[in-house]
C-alpha cells in the first residue's frame, strides 16, 4: 500500500519585530508579532529526508527582519502582503503562504516635549490589538 502523505504545512510563529521611525524630533513605533507559515511539495522531503529544498526557520525569521529593515512597515496589512509574495514567488517547493500580523498599540507619554517617550498600551477588550492575516497562494493576484 503506498504511502499518501496530507496538507502539510512548516514556519515561524511570533517573530517580534520593533521599528522606531523618526520623524525630526518626532518617532512612530511600529510593534508587530509575525508569524509565517509555509505550505507547498514538500513530498520528496519526507519521503527522501533531504531538506535541500526546505527553507529552513532561521532563514524566514531573518527574511521578516530583513523586510522590516529594507522595506520599512508602511502597515500591518501592507506587510503581510509583502512578505507572502516574496515566500510564494522566490521559495520552488512553496505553493501557499500565510502570514499572521499582530500589531500591538503604543501611547505617547505626556512628557514635556512627549515626541519620543512612549508606554505599550494595555490590553483589554475595549482596545484590542490590531490582527490581520494574508493568505496567498501562486496563482493569487496579490
Amino acid at each position: 500500500m503506498p504511502t499518501l502523505l496530507g496538507q502539510n504545512q512548516y514556519g515561524k510563529a511570533e517573530n517580534r519585530v520593533v521599528r522606531i521611525t523618526r520623524d525630526g524630533d518626532t518617532h512612530h513605533i511600529k510593534d508587530l508579532g509575525v508569524s509565517v507559515s509555509l505550505s507547498g511539495d514538500m513530498d520528496e522531503v519526507h519521503y527522501s529526508g533531504s531538506n535541500a529544498h526546505v527553507l529552513p526557520t532561521d532563514t524566514t525569521k531573518n527574511t521578516v527582519y530583513a523586510f522590516a529593515k529594507e522595506h520599512g512597515i508602511e502597515s500591518a496589512e501592507q506587510f503581510g502582503i509583502h512578505l507572502a509574495r516574496h515566500f510564494v514567488t522566490s521559495q520552488e517547493p512553496i505553493h501557499r503562504a500565510r502570514i499572521r500580523v499582530e500589531e500591538h498599540a503604543w501611547a505617547r507619554i505626556g512628557t514635556p516635549g512627549g515626541k519620543h517617550s512612549f508606554v505599550r498600551r494595555a490590553r483589554r477588550p475595549a482596545s484590542p490589538r490590531r490582527r490581520s492575516t494574508v493568505r496567498r497562494g501562486r496563482s493569487s493576484p496579490v
